[in-house]
């Protein structure tokens, strides 16, 4: 850490490279180290998108699936009414059919990658729970998880179409965010594709 200290401060303090580094030192550091940290996604649509899509990270459902990473994630498919999905791990048991109650972890991105809400990760560990086919969800997430297993994991990109037309208030279809400041994000960016992860934890 003391080595990692007195390189990095350098960067910003050439003539005294020997001193320890300052809270704002450490701060800049962070800071670029989350912006060069490749989020991987770019924008739907283009021939790189469709193969960076093969290489997507997410850190905040790392914690909720232990098995080692594939070395090959297998392309998007593409589902009814033009949604495009990613199976990440298959799962066991039941598959999502309409009238299933399921209960899943989630985390939603822009198409280039930004974070905008996750049931899972930060201060929240909620199991967001629906109906599918009842009109829970908004139509891509409802689509998107038709066939999944318990354990299962997917990523899936739904347009705007297929996403938040009738808004993001608390009694719209989900996942809506709890808190205001997540749900005004979503609000913001309701109108551009938005990229799902999910994993089923529970199918009953």
């Amino acid at each position: 850490m003391q080595a990692f200290c007195s390189v990095t401060c350098g960067l910003s303090h050439s003539r005294a490279a020997s001193e320890t580094c300052s809270r704002r030192d450490l701060l800049r550091v962070g800071m670029v180290l989350v912006a060069g940290s490749g989020l991987g996604l770019l924008a739907p649509g283009s021939d790189k998108a469709e193969a960076a899509s093969n290489s997507l990270e997410f850190p905040e459902l790392r914690a909720l699936d232990d098995s080692k990473k594939e070395s090959r994630l297998p392309e998007f498919r593409k589902l009814a009414d033009g949604v495009k999905v990613q199976d990440i791990a298959e799962g066991e048991g039941p598959s999502v059919e309409d009238g299933s109650r399921v209960a899943v972890h989630y985390v939603i991105r822009r198409s280039n990658g930004y974070f905008v809400d996750a049931s899972y990760g930060f201060d929240r560990f909620d199991t967001f729970s629906f109906t599918s086919g009842s009109g829970d969800v908004i139509k891509g997430f409802d689509i998107g998880t038709k066939g999944m297993k318990p354990g299962g994991r997917r990523r899936f990109l739904v347009s705007p179409d297929q996403g938040y037309k009738t808004g993001t208030s608390k009694t719209s279809p989900g996942p809506i965010p709890p808190d205001w400041g997540n749900r005004r994000a979503l609000s913001a960016h309701a109108s551009e594709p938005l990229l799902f992860e999910v994993q089923v934890v529970k199918i009953r």
